[in-house]
């Protein structure tokens, strides 16, 4: 672009010769160039981003050219580099790096014998929620060691689950036959309640301080976890959870990579509607409600259709 420039200064004021003011390290120096090759060659060779033509020498019409020239080199200066065919706010320095991969497919029934399957690929953020990845990674891959839980049930149902439980407490937790508990429609989806021989194991502790505050709930897409644990769900978002950050309640540790259409599927699911009274407030009740709650409300946004759920890690 310096010798476009160059070419067309002469080109404005043929006659003259050009001054070229070049400044280094080791001072500045000028030189009055009287013919038209010699002022490109010359121009050509010495010009560069410290280089200055004097007013004077050029007259107003080519220094006015060479001032807007100048402003709109600076603007361009100012400007952050971008990474080419991404976005400034997607680049590696700021974008968390993918480490693992799982698929997770969903069966809806549709009917009595009419199903749907639903196919989401979420990418994990290994390095900045490690621990937590890992714990989703073994749910996927049907490897999570759990023990049961020691509390005293006085109904005989739970009592039942729970000598089952210990009879097979040796049988990893895993994602694979668990369900959609709950959508909160047009916010997220939430997957993951473990059932039967699992529904009397101890949840695992996602870690609350591995999973990095950095990352928000700030676009849909997200895959995100309890912090502090005690449940084995996950949840993937459809919109902007600014809630989440401002309560921790929740860390981010992936994103859906394909598949968001089959996530809008889900959230158009018809959903349980609860009537009633209850000791909590609206805003309190995603707080209290976790899959297997005794809390009537809690069924409020299951869906009605059975979603079930198998898990995979690719490689």
């Amino acid at each position: 672009m310096i010798t476009k420039l160059a070419y067309f200064l002469f080109l404005v004021q043929p006659s003259m010769g050009l001054v070229v003011h070049h400044c280094n390290n080791g001072g500045c120096a000028i030189k009055r160039l009287a013919s038209r090759s010699t002022a490109i060659k010359r121009t050509m060779e010495t010009l560069d981003d410290d280089a200055l033509l004097t007013r004077r020498s050029l007259g107003p019409r080519a220094a006015a050219f060479v001032f807007a020239f100048s402003k709109v080199r600076e603007a361009r200066a100012a400007e952050p580099m971008k990474t080419i065919g991404t976005d400034a706010s997607a680049t590696t320095a700021t974008k968390p790096v993918i480490t693992q991969r799982v698929e997770l497919n969903v069966v809806v029934q549709l009917s009595g014998a009419e199903t749907t399957r639903k196919r989401i690929l979420v990418g994990l953020y290994g390095k900045e929620a490690p621990r937590a990845c890992d714990i989703f990674v073994a749910l996927a891959n049907s490897a999570l060691e759990a023990p049961c839980r020691t509390d005293e049930h006085e109904d005989e149902s739970k009592q039942r689950v729970a000598r089952n439980c210990f009879d097979e407490e040796d049988t990893p937790v895993t994602y694979t036959g668990s369900s959609v508990w709950r959508i909160l429609k047009d916010e997220r989806v939430d997957f993951g309640q473990v059932k039967g021989k699992f529904a009397e194991r101890i949840a695992p502790t996602w870690p609350s301080s591995d999973a990095s505050t950095v990352l928000k709930h700030n676009r849909a897409g997200l895959l995100s976890v309890p912090r502090g644990g005690g449940t084995f769900d996950f949840g993937l978002t459809l919109a902007p959870q600014p809630a989440l950050d401002a309560a921790s309640s929740h860390a981010v540790i992936g994103e859906v990579l394909e598949g968001f259409d089959d996530l809008l599927f889900l959230n158009e699911l018809p959903l349980v509607k609860y009537i009633g009274q209850s000791s909590a407030t609206d805003a309190s009740r995603s707080k209290r409600c976790f899959y297997g709650s005794g809390e009537t409300f809690c069924s409020q946004g299951r869906p009605l259709n059975k979603c079930t759920l198998t898990a995979a890690v690719l490689p």
